[in-house]
C-alpha cells in the first residue's frame, strides 16, 4: 500500500519510496537449490500467473532423464490444469525425431499430474545456431535459468533471473504457439 502521508507498515510513504526499501525492491534473480520442489517454489508466482500457457524452453530436455522429468512434473503440480497448457521446446540433440517422440510417449506421462496437458516441440537446430539458454515463460513474465531446468545432485544450486519486459516479449513472441483459426 502506498499513501501520500506517513503511516504504519505495511503502508509506504510515497515521498520516501526508493529501491533500498525491502518492501518496494524487486530482486532481479535468486539462487535456488536444484530440486524440483525448490525450483517450483522459487517461481510459484510465475506459475500461478500462467493464464493459458506455460512455456518451457530447455534445448537439452530429454524425457529419458529422470532429473528433467522430475522438475517438469514439479512445475506442473502448481498449475491450474483446467486452464493452463504446457508447451516445452527442446532440440533433437543428435537423436532422431522418432527416438525423442518415443521417449516422450513412454516416459513423460507418469511424471505429469492428471489433467495437465504438455505439448513437446522438437527443434532441429543446425550446429551453426546456438540454442542453449533455458527459460520459463508465461503471458505475464519469465525467468532464465543459469544452468538447466533439472534436478541436480544434493547441494547443486542454480541462479534464476527475472527477464526484463522487452526480452520477455521477444521470447514469448518467438515461442508462444500461434492460435489456429478454423
Amino acid at each position: 500500500i502506498i499513501a501520500t502521508q506517513a503511516a504504519a507498515p505495511p503502508v509506504l510513504d510515497a515521498a520516501t519510496i526508493d529501491e533500498s526499501m525491502p518492501s518496494w525492491r524487486v530482486e532481479p534473480g535468486r539462487v535456488v537449490e536444484r530440486t524440483a520442489t525448490d525450483v517450483a517454489a522459487a517461481i510459484r508466482l510465475l506459475l500461478l500467473s500462467a493464464s493459458e500457457r506455460l512455456i518451457l524452453i530447455d534445448p537439452y530436455f530429454s524425457a529419458g532423464t529422470l532429473e528433467k522429468r522430475a522438475t517438469l512434473g514439479g512445475l506442473c503440480e502448481l498449475l491450474d490444469e483446467t486452464k493452463v497448457t504446457v508447451h516445452l521446446h527442446a532440440t533433437l540433440a543428435g537423436a532422431s525425431f522418432a527416438h525423442r517422440a518415443l521417449e516422450v510417449e513412454q516416459r513423460l506421462p507418469a511424471s505429469i499430474p492428471a489433467g495437465v496437458t504438455v505439448t513437446v516441440e522438437f527443434w532441429d537446430v543446425p550446429e551453426t545456431v546456438r540454442f542453449h539458454n533455458r527459460y520459463v515463460l508465461t503471458e505475464a513474465c519469465g525467468v532464465q535459468f543459469g544452468d538447466g531446468i533439472e534436478e541436480g545432485v544434493p547441494g547443486n544450486q542454480d541462479r534464476l533471473s527475472l527477464l526484463g519486459e522487452q526480452e520477455h516479449a521477444r521470447l514469448y513472441a518467438q515461442y508462444a504457439p500461434q492460435p489456429t483459426h478454423s
